[in-house]
């Protein structure tokens, strides 16, 4: 199960470039599954936080871009979800 974690407040480089911020998160529509849902299948997710947006952060960096090149412009439950590097 994932959860919210320091991973996702680390201001250590290495975290910080395999950390994708997600915007346009409907957070009062989504649960931590569906969450998990979205982001699992690109690599393992040592961390994550949303509220209105989000941040998840996986172990590798190539997870981060695999991730980006899946859900860029994702239409999710009315939202078209906004995602940074």
């Amino acid at each position: 199960i994932i959860k919210q974690s320091d991973f996702t407040n680390s201001t250590n480089p290495q975290d910080l470039e395999r950390r994708l911020f997600v915007g346009n998160l409907p957070t009062d529509h989504m649960t931590r599954e569906e969450m998990e849902e979205i982001f699992s299948k690109y690599g393992k997710i040592r961390g994550y936080m949303y509220h209105g947006y989000g941040f998840v952060q996986y172990d590798r960096l190539e997870d981060v871009q695999a991730a980006l090149d899946g859900e860029k412009g994702r239409l999710y439950k009315g939202y078209r979800l906004g995602k940074e590097n």
